[in-house]
């Protein structure tokens, strides 16, 4: 009886530490979130008018990656359903395998066709078969355009010119009331202007004289990065700008 009894125990012992050890085994091969970094900060970002970088980096991991990048919005705590830049996961791969196998995936990201002077967020994200990791929250502001100079550069082709095609450079300076000063430098002071301007998004319109009613000096620009590209003289005429 006693035999018996001894028997019964050792083999629910024995039972029970395969359990247990069946049990450590499905614990190892569960998947888990990735574990992500942001490698920005707000101080240090790479940021112009219309964009911003973003860098970041996933610690390594025997899981599978399905989708990582950035998210960001206008408003706090961005996610996947908001606005999204994916990386390509086999190309960020194949490198990350050249480089070293035992290094994190690192990578950046340009937002761009952002408005200038205006506040986003970031963060960093990966998901896998365990779900959506996000990294730490960046709120970063694009560069404004009060308060800086550019250097614009005017072609003008125009039939009133006896088809003589006519170029000259000028600075702009933009102020935060929404005026703006125009001067030729190699004019002296003969050229000089007080002209105001307005932004809706990241076009800009600029009435470089001042005057309303001089609708042949109203500028018509996108700004991208930091360069202007446009048009004067009711849209016949180009400019460039780029920020000084």
């Amino acid at each position: 009886m006693k035999l018996k009894s001894y028997l019964f125990l050792l083999t629910a012992c024995l039972l029970l530490s395969c359990s247990d050890d069946e049990q450590e085994q499905i614990e190892e091969q569960q998947v888990q979130l990735p574990e992500v970094v942001t490698e920005t900060n707000s101080s240090e970002a790479v940021v112009t008018l219309t964009s911003i970088e973003i860098k970041g980096s996933i610690v390594k991991t025997e899981d599978p990656l399905q989708s990582y990048g950035v998210v960001w919005s206008n408003d706090p705590d961005p996610t996947i359903n908001d606005n999204i830049i994916e990386v390509d996961v086999e190309a960020q791969n194949l490198l990350k395998t050249q480089q070293s196998a035992n290094s994190n995936l690192e990578f950046s990201v340009v937002v761009d066709d952002l408005d200038p002077g205006k506040n986003y967020y970031f963060r960093i994200y990966a998901q896998n078969e365990a779900g959506t990791a996000y990294g730490e929250e960046l709120a970063i502001e694009t560069l404004s355009l009060a308060g800086t100079k550019w250097d614009f550069h005017f072609v003008h082709s125009n039939s009133q010119t006896s088809g003589v095609q006519v170029e000259w450079d000028a600075v702009v300076e933009f102020y935060e009331d929404g005026t703006a000063f125009y001067t030729e430098p190699a004019s002296g002071d003969m050229y000089d202007f007080n002209g105001f301007y307005s932004l809706d998004g990241n076009t800009l319109t600029y009435n470089l004289t001042g005057d309303p009613e001089n609708t042949a000096y109203i500028l018509n620009g996108t700004i991208e990065k930091d360069s202007i590209t446009g048009t004067f003289w009711e849209g016949e005429e180009n400019f460039t700008a780029q920020k000084q």
